[in-house]
């Protein structure tokens, strides 16, 4: 049995890039290697998307942002993280462990499959696993203070905007559908051949 978990994760863009053509990026080969910084403190960040510790990700984004994935490997550990002070978006998923994020009175759990939203006040973000480690994401990025109007999956600026998504999804403009059971090269060369 082969067990496969995917993150789907849809970021906003600044209104003056809404536009540009779509695109999908497969991490963990040997195109876009995720670069991983491991600490001797038994901590393993898996970087996505900004930087972390002095390594970037391999991914170019469109706004200033940062995905990590990050595994906390026995209990109590602790995991580390200064921000950029423009970063006043944090958001915390964890997967699997429980987590106490903050210190002191400031210190609150997130149960697995559970989402934090998290204030900007100090300048380290301070994540501990609790009776065993931890998996979780950690996202965060510069707001774009843009207003927003939602309908289904589609997400834009004005009520326009969003009825001229629709319009562009049902002519098929915004990337090519593809089945869930391809294999990793599959997927590959229906990327290559969808550019």
């Amino acid at each position: 049995v082969i067990h496969q978990e995917i993150y789907q994760i849809w970021i906003d863009l600044p209104q003056n890039k809404r536009y540009i053509d779509p695109r999908v990026e497969l991490l963990g080969d040997e195109e876009n290697d995720t670069p991983t910084v491991v600490d001797m403190s038994g901590t393993r960040t898996h970087v996505i998307a900004g930087e972390y510790d002095g390594v970037s990700a391999s991914v170019d984004t469109v706004s200033d942002l940062a995905i990590f994935r990050v595994e906390i490997e026995k209990p109590h550990g602790t995991w580390t993280h200064k921000p950029p002070s423009l970063h006043s978006t944090i958001i915390v998923y964890v997967r699997t462990g429980s987590v106490i994020v903050g210190d002191g009175d400031d210190a609150h759990r997130v149960p697995p499959h559970c989402t934090a939203y998290l204030s900007t006040d100090g300048e380290y973000l301070s994540i501990r696993s609790e009776d065993r480690g931890a998996d979780f994401l950690v996202m965060a990025g510069k707001p774009l203070d843009q207003e927003v109007f939602a309908k289904g999956s589609m997400v834009a600026e004005t009520s326009e905007e969003l009825e001229r998504a629709f319009r562009d999804y049902r002519k098929g403009e915004m990337g090519v559908p593809w089945s869930e059971s391809n294999s990793d090269e599959e997927w590959r060369r229906h990327l290559r051949e969808s550019k």
